[in-house]
């Protein structure tokens, strides 16, 4: 098992950014599998062929991304950047 780590939000003034992790297997040198931090797959729709030439962490960390992507509830507690307007 291995560890993808990646950047979901930047730092900037004020906020030190976010990270997340997750976890993924290679299976037969030919299928990503993302799993869970006990290993445990995380479902049918989580695995990828990996095309010829391609590096199993990239097609991992673009998995594991558009999976919080496409969660709803993942960015539920986001910080909200307000700018700094001011009253006129």
């Amino acid at each position: 098992m291995q560890q993808v780590v990646y950047q979901v939000r930047p730092q900037s003034e004020g906020d030190p950014g976010e990270i997340d992790f997750g976890f993924y297997v290679i299976e037969d040198d030919a299928v990503v599998t993302l799993t869970d931090i006990n290993g445990k797959p995380l479902g049918n729709d989580c695995n990828q062929t990996i095309p010829p030439g391609a590096e199993p962490f990239s097609i991992a960390r673009n998995m594991i991304f558009n999976r919080r992507k496409n969660d709803p509830a993942a960015n539920f507690n986001r910080r909200i950047p307000y700018g700094r307007t001011g009253w006129l």
